[in-house]
């Protein structure tokens, strides 16, 4: 098992849901935080929490589907920290729209948020961990829309399955430099996502972000038996066989 203390830890989509979560998780393990995200009040919010619990954290107002603030982003992390040990790409924006009803701009905002950012980010997160010899991983939050369409997610699933066939090409080109990859592909999870929808899911049908966020850890800290463990809580809950809150954090 890889221990987490004093990595640096680069988390987009940071100011809320899974991304926010992830970051109060790695910062727990004593991992250097850097947060990014479009929401400087809701970015400098947790950045004071995680700090006032005796963490390190940076945090950097981003919109990752700007290659010019991308690069700000992992230009600053080095210019504070020296290094990138690990990257989650964790932002997302979804559309539950027909087909006919998508406006070309609704569209493209959806490939952008859930596809371009993770191309820049990872492109970026990878070149500088090539540069500085660093055996990186770089972990995506896709969806199970990577895997499976329905009908009204179009837009949404298109652009889950490009980040899918992105992780699945890209693995073996960053496997030779020795960066590590890592995707997980869940269901739906308690968070603003759903904000938009003229009928949110009920409770019982979500996961908490907290939830994913510890088998986000566990992917970082390469233990298998870490993994395996939170994998089948996270299965017992989505079985609804345990209950929300029956594993402490």
């Amino acid at each position: 098992m890889a221990s987490l203390k004093d990595k640096v830890v680069v988390i987009t989509g940071a100011s809320s849901g899974v991304g926010r979560a992830a970051a109060l998780a790695f910062a727990r393990r004593g991992a250097h935080i850097v947060l990014a995200a479009r929401r400087p009040d809701l970015l400098e919010t947790l950045r004071d929490q995680i700090t006032r619990s005796g963490g390190q954290c940076l945090a950097i107002p981003t919109d990752v589907t700007r290659p010019d603030q991308v690069d700000h982003l992992f230009h600053e992390t080095e210019q504070q920290y020296g290094r990138i040990d690990i990257l989650v790409n964790s932002v997302g924006r979804g559309l539950k729209s027909h087909l006919l009803d998508i406006d070309p701009g609704e569209w493209q905002a959806v490939l952008e948020t859930n596809l371009t950012s993770v191309f820049l980010c990872t492109r970026a997160a990878a070149a500088a961990m090539a540069r500085d010899h660093i055996r990186g991983h770089i972990i995506t939050v896709a969806s199970i829309a990577s895997l499976f369409g329905a009908p009204g997610f179009s837009a949404y699933t298109a652009a889950k399955h490009g980040v899918r066939g992105f992780l699945k090409a890209t693995k073996w080109e960053l496997r030779q430099l020795g960066i590590k990859t890592s995707a997980i592909y869940p269901a739906r999870i308690d968070t603003a996502f759903f904000d938009s929808y003229p009928h949110r899911p009920p409770g019982w049908q979500l996961l908490s972000p907290h939830d994913v966020a510890r088998y986000l850890v566990a992917l970082a800290s390469r233990s298998g038996l870490q993994r395996l463990f939170w994998r089948t809580v996270l299965l017992l809950k989505r079985l609804h066989i345990l209950p929300p809150a029956s594993v402490p954090y």
